[in-house]
C-alpha cells in the first residue's frame, strides 16, 4: 500500500485530498491511503484537563456489566469494517466505498442516474449546490437532507422524489461496478 495521503483520480479528475483513509479486505490491490488512529489526547491539552477525563473510583467499583466467558477476561473488540460502517434507512453505506465513489463522480453524474433531464439538472444543480449539497452522498442520510427540505429550496415535488429515491441506488450500482 503507498504511504501518500492523497488519491489521484484518472487523468481530468481534480486531485483529492483526505486526511484519513480507510481500504476494505477487498481493496488488497488498491493504492487508497490506510491511517492509523490515534488516541493519544492531544498535547495542546493540560493535565488537568485530563484528569477531569481520567476515571475515577466509582467507576472502578461498579464496572459496567458485560458478557463473559466463564472466569475468563473477555476483551470487547468491533471488527473495523463494522466499525466503518455509516447507517442509512434500511442498511449501512461503508465508509471507504463512499468515499471511492465520490472521488469517481460528481453530483451532476447522480443527477443524470437520477432520471432528470437537462434542463431539470441545470435547474436544480445550483440549488443544491448554494446550499452546501456538493455530493449525493447527503441524499443517503435523510436526517440531513430530505425532501421536505428540497421542496423548501423550490425543488418540484417530483424532483425531490427522484433526487431520494435514487441515492441508494446509486451508491449500490457503483459498489457493484467496483468503484
Amino acid at each position: 500500500m503507498s504511504q501518500s495521503n492523497s488519491h489521484t483520480e484518472p487523468a481530468g479528475k481534480r486531485k483529492r485530498e483526505f486526511a484519513l483513509g480507510f481500504a476494505m479486505a477487498s481493496d488488497a490491490e488498491s493504492s487508497d491511503y490506510v491511517s492509523p488512529i490515534c488516541l493519544e489526547p492531544p498535547a495542546s491539552m493540560e493535565t488537568s484537563q485530563l484528569d477531569e477525563l481520567a476515571p475515577t473510583q466509582e467507576d472502578d467499583e461498579n464496572p459496567p456489566a458485560e458478557p463473559g466467558m466463564g472466569d475468563a477476561e473477555v476483551t470487547i473488540t468491533r471488527n473495523a469494517i463494522e466499525a466503518i460502517q455509516l447507517p442509512i434507512d434500511g442498511g449501512y453505506v461503508m465508509f471507504a466505498s463512499l468515499r471511492r465513489i465520490m472521488a469517481k463522480t460528481t453530483l451532476e453524474d447522480y443527477l443524470c442516474f437520477a432520471c432528470l433531464d437537462e434542463d431539470e439538472i441545470d435547474n436544480v444543480l445550483p440549488i443544491l449546490q448554494g446550499n452546501g449539497v456538493n455530493h449525493f452522498d447527503l441524499f443517503l442520510f435523510v436526517d440531513y437532507v430530505n425532501k421536505d427540505q428540497l421542496r423548501k429550496w423550490g425543488i418540484s415535488v417530483g424532483t425531490c422524489a427522484r433526487i431520494m429515491v435514487h441515492a441508494v441506488m446509486f451508491y449500490q450500482f457503483h459498489v457493484q461496478k467496483g468503484a
